[in-house]
């Protein structure tokens, strides 16, 4: 209880402070829009732009690319509305972009914008790019080489050993890194691979580079890059989201989606050299895996009776990796932005987008207040989000016995223990335990002769006197009895 208080004391003071060196400070605030697909970033971000005289820095892997505007739900230049937008569409589809790409070309950008006194506003849904920008030491390397970490961290290579199982490579690196090892899923083998790749290039556990990071200012980024920074979540009600994007993916129907993708494939296979990977480039794009088969099939073959269900199987595919995609980044950020202690974090405000008629008051207004405030010196009236209480010593590998399933963390374990997997497998057990007990009592009670009567030898007390007539007409005793609160 001490502990929580004062830290809510230090983090108001730390507030404070923020609000008074704020007004003056020569350059503007970096402003961060945050929150799923779906969302309405984008838009925030302009209104933002325009109410300050800014500009927008896109953080989205797969709006990079040249094209495909419907795909990757590029902003159209209506939606724009006269606000410069840069990273976005200038690179060819078929060339790979990492996190340190993205930095690198993003940071001189954004040092421009706040040299001549603009405020830049960064959005987009990969939220690691925005990391990369946000702090300094996400993709740098803890040696001096640059180009050596970006091997390392950012980028994610092939395995480098092609020919160990898993098992034995965790076992290696709890051998080498045991510290390490204990926060990784045994099943894991990427992480695996990473970590132990990066101890054969520097010679130093990598548990002992997120110490010095933790450190230094935190072990998912180090300190902040900006000083003055202003974090914004656009938050909505699961179900109305997973509505909304269900429509969207329907509009992006309408507005030529197949016909996009046909078009990007027949490029595609007239200058490709191997099949398409879809865990690299464009190709990770939600649609690309979803309607392969589809596209990929004659137009005699969409047109006929089976090739339309196929369409309509490729369109509920897309809705249910869309929606589960805003699951996933909703996760991100409270695991991220709030669920870690020692991270030093901008002020994060939390913005109310569910009812669309309501967003200029709940979203716009809110936000532009909130700017207004800082940029004043004075503590908005909206109070930043509280980090959530997830604290590392509940790090570590927990096994359920009864399930097999082993999961990195207190909280992911409990979550399993609280999960439906693990609920019907639990009663499964019980009923199969009450099962056998039932017939150990039933092996264990009289039986009956070869004729039906009972053998005198295991007659038992109450029974004597008793007529055969008057045995056989006693109903026999239930062989299963009802597990309590089974329905």
């Amino acid at each position: 209880m001490r502990a929580t208080v004062l830290g809510s004391l230090i983090r108001r003071s730390v507030f404070n402070s923020f609000f008074k060196t704020m007004s003056s400070s020569c350059s503007p605030p970096l402003i961060v829009v945050l929150g799923s697909t779906g969302v309405g970033k984008s838009q925030l971000a302009v209104e933002i732009a325009k109410k300050f005289n800014g500009e927008v820095i896109s953080a989205d892997s797969m709006q990079v690319y040249k094209g495909l505007d419907i795909i990757t739900n590029k902003i159209s230049p209506e939606e724009m509305c006269g606000v410069p937008h840069h990273m976005l569409g200038f690179l060819d589809p078929l060339k790979e972009f990492t996190v340190v790409d993205f930095r690198n070309r993003s940071l001189p950008i954004l040092e421009q914008l706040r040299s001549i006194g603009k405020m830049a506003v960064i959005v987009g849904g990969t939220n690691y790019y925005i990391e990369s920008l946000i702090w300094e030491t996400l993709v740098t390397s803890y040696s001096s080489s640059a180009e050596n970490m970006n091997r390392l961290i950012a980028e994610a290579p092939k395995s480098c050993y092609p020919d160990e199982s898993t098992t034995s490579l965790y076992i290696r690196l709890q051998n080498i890194d045991p510290e390490r090892a204990r926060t990784i899923h045994p099943n894991d083998r990427r992480k695996i691979e990473r970590s132990l790749q990066v101890f054969n290039d520097t010679k130093i556990p990598q548990s002992h580079i997120f110490c010095d990071q933790r450190q230094r200012g935190g072990v998912l980024g180090g300190p902040l890059r900006f000083k003055y920074a202003i974090i914004f979540w656009i938050q909505c009600q699961q179900e109305v989201l997973e509505a909304r994007l269900d429509a969207r993916v329907n509009q992006m129907i309408e507005q030529g989606l197949i016909d996009e993708l046909l078009n990007f494939h027949a490029d595609y296979n007239s200058r490709r050299k191997e099949s398409c990977d879809y865990t690299q480039g464009i190709f990770q794009s939600i649609g690309f895996k979803e309607f392969h088969s589809y596209i990929t099939s004659s137009a005699e073959d969409r047109n006929s009776k089976e090739g339309k269900k196929a369409f309509e199987h490729s369109l509920w595919l897309m809705k249910q990796v869309t929606k589960r995609y805003s699951r996933y980044q909703k996760k991100w950020i409270n695991k991220r932005f709030l669920g870690e202690p020692d991270r030093e974090v901008p002020p994060i405000y939390g913005l109310d987008g569910t009812d669309l008629k309501a967003w200029n008051y709940n979203v716009r207004d809110t936000a532009i207040e909130i700017i207004e405030n800082i940029l004043a010196g004075k503590q908005p009236n909206t109070q930043p989000l509280q980090k959530t209480d997830i604290v590392r010593s509940r790090e570590g590998i927990f096994t359920c016995e009864m399930c097999s399933v082993t999961s990195v963390g207190e909280i992911n374990h409990n979550a399993h223990m609280k999960s439906k997997k693990h609920y019907f497998r639990l009663r499964r057990m019980k009923k199969t335990a009450e099962e056998k007990n039932q017939e150990k009592t039933l092996a264990d009670e009289p039986h009956e002769g070869k004729f039906g009567a009972k053998d005198a030898s295991v007659e038992e007390p109450h029974t004597k006197g008793v007529s055969a007539e008057q045995t056989h007409t006693e109903k026999p005793p239930n062989k299963l009895r009802k597990v309590e609160g089974m329905a």
